[in-house]
């Protein structure tokens, strides 16, 4: 036990230490623009700057192999055509460094100079071999007082900063670099691959498990089938009303662990999916031709990345409050195994309404944030949500009025999951669903009866409180009437006397001779029992009384004047 705790440990820290490297690789891979672009945008939040009603002055990234080298500024305006001329500028010098660089120039004489032409600067190449003074690009006093430089200042840092890419972009693509990068490639699929099958392996173990648990689960629900479909529910001990009650609690129990191992296997899933995506933009990073692609592999996967996690975020919500619910049962030691019994059926009746509510919440608020990044705007989206809703509320009020009822049923305690109740008067059977809408019973042929909440007007629950019924025992005209009462409370006595079946009586007593005929008299017994187990003490009741009239030589009556009643509570 002692290995298998250190080898899972020895798992788990591996995987999260992978996981943890690979996400911070992509963090550290994403492009961080030069210092130029860090006191450009120190006039604004926004690379867009207004200067009266209609004039703008924008800002846009010059990047080459999808690195940032520095920002240009040119006036816009609300028809755009002045956008449209900077974006052509970028083109323009994003163009001619491409294809400065596919031609054969020294790189180890390799500079980039100012010229300075009094209005503007323009930035040449220069190398000692064939290439002297080649022009790159034009930088204007607009590029420079929007970052808030001088001309001179901005025309020398951009150059060092050209050149510098320049170098770099030529080096990447060399034989020999490109070969190191294949063969680094082929590493980290590799190291992908074992991770994966490693990932692949625990998620294995854990439907493994699951397997198991939904066998237990379906042995716990054939069990309360069975028990609601007897025709007595108190048939023995495995139909009685206590355990069902620990029938619920278990099945309680085996849902949440479910959700536990589910949300473990899902997890585990979305990990798998993050290393590989990880592993494709590391990739794309490694080669100059493929490294502007990566952003645009890794936007979507990151914006649906938030859904999964919301997801994730809403499966362990649920379990925060089945924990929760757990705990706060676990530190009551006032209240009694009953009412703790009780509370468990409560909590497996509104825990999936909060877990329902909380998980609404979670994804509405992730789908919010996906579609703000996403550039769209939410305020029409919330404004139509909100007259949708009024027309919902409008037109369903049915389902309004079953809402309102649902709620009042969880706050009253009217019944729960696991409860035998009788609604309407015509609907009898175990409460096998229960949320804010509708009720759904199983009855005793298995049959699924669904209710809706505001339909339920009368509710009649066996297996709450407590219940009483009152036992009619008729005796021959030649018995001794009080020698019969005696021997019936010496029957009560010594069922009272064992640790079983006091536990289940609360109250017992001998009423006296309710009638008296040609045929003998009638004694009525009357008990107050736990809910749903009265069948079962009027049943041993009677077992016991029949050899105890037979020792005290007293006949029964021929046949029975009344037949047995009950009383619930």
């Amino acid at each position: 036990m002692i290995l298998r705790k250190q080898y899972s440990l020895l798992i788990h820290s591996l995987i999260l230490i992978v996981s943890a490297c690979v996400i911070a690789l992509i963090i550290a891979s994403i492009p961080v623009n030069a210092q130029l672009y860090s006191n450009q945008q120190q006039i604004g939040t926004s690379p867009s700057t207004t200067i009266g009603e209609q004039t703008l002055i924008r800002m846009e990234p010059v990047k080459l192999d999808g690195r940032t080298l520095f920002m240009i500024a040119g006036m816009g305006s609300n028809d755009g055509k002045e956008t449209a001329s900077l974006d052509n500028r970028v083109d323009f010098i994003e163009d001619a460094l491409y294809k400065f660089l596919k031609e054969d120039f020294n790189v180890e004489s390799l500079r980039v100079e100012v010229h300075d032409k009094g209005d503007h600067t323009k930035i040449v190449a220069s190398d000692n071999g064939n290439f002297k003074d080649v022009p790159l690009f034009i930088l204007t006093p607009l590029d420079a007082r929007v970052a808030g430089f001088t001309l001179a200042e901005s025309s020398n840092y951009i150059a060092t900063a050209t050149e510098k890419a320049l170098k770099k972009g030529w080096q990447e693509r060399q034989t020999n670099y490109l070969e190191k990068q294949v063969k680094f490639s082929i590493i980290l699929v590799l190291i992908g691959l074992f991770v994966s099958s490693i990932i692949w392996l625990w998620q294995h173990k854990i439907k493994q498990r699951e397997a198991i648990l939904r066998e237990q689960k379906m042995e716990c629900d054939r069990k309360i089938t069975e028990n609601t479909m007897s025709v007595e529910m108190d048939e023995d001990e495995e139909h009685s009303s206590g355990f069902c009650q620990k029938l619920a609690t278990e099945q309680l129990h085996n849902r949440q662990m479910l959700d536990r191992k589910g949300l473990q296997r899902y997890l585990l899933q979305v990990t798998q999916g993050a290393i590989w995506i990880g592993i494709i933009a590391w990739i794309l990073e490694l080669f100059p031709y493929t490294r502007a692609w990566r952003g645009t592999v890794l936007q979507l996967p990151l914006l649906f990345g938030v859904l999964l996690l919301a997801i994730a975020a809403a499966k362990w919500s649920g379990i925060l409050v089945d924990r929760t619910l757990e705990k706060w049962l676990r530190y009551r030691q006032n209240l009694s195994p009953e009412a703790i019994e009780r509370w468990l059926l409560r909590a497996n009746s509104f825990a999936p309404i909060i877990k329902s509510i909380m998980a609404t919440l979670i994804i509405i608020i992730a789908v919010l944030f996906v579609l703000s990044q996403l550039g769209i705007p939410l305020t029409p989206i919330l404004a139509g949500a909100g007259i949708l809703s009024l027309a919902i509320s409008l037109g369903s009020q049915r389902l309004i009025a079953d809402l309102i009822s649902g709620t009042l049923i969880l706050i009253e305690d009217q019944y729960a999951i696991g409860d035998f109740v009788t609604l309407n008067d015509n609907s009898f059977g175990r409460v096998e669903r229960l949320n804010l809408r509708s009720t759904a019973l199983r009855n005793r042929q298995g049959n699924l009866i669904t209710l809706s909440n505001s339909d339920i007007k009368q509710v009649n629950n066996l297996s709450k409180d407590w219940a009483r019924s009152k036992l009619y025992i008729p005796v021959h005209f030649s018995a001794n009437v009080d020698i019969a009462i005696k021997v019936l409370e010496q029957v009560i006595e010594d069922m009272k006397a064992d640790d079983f079946w006091n536990s289940l009586i609360q109250e017992a007593e001998v009423r006296g001779v309710e009638d008296i005929d040609g045929y003998g008299f009638t004694v009525g017994v009357r008990f107050q029992t736990k809910p749903g187990i009265f069948r079962k003490v009027i049943r041993e009741y009677r077992r016991r009384l029949k050899p105890a009239f037979d020792q005290a030589n007293i006949r029964f009556a021929e046949r029975p004047v009344y037949q047995s009643g009950q009383v619930n509570n």
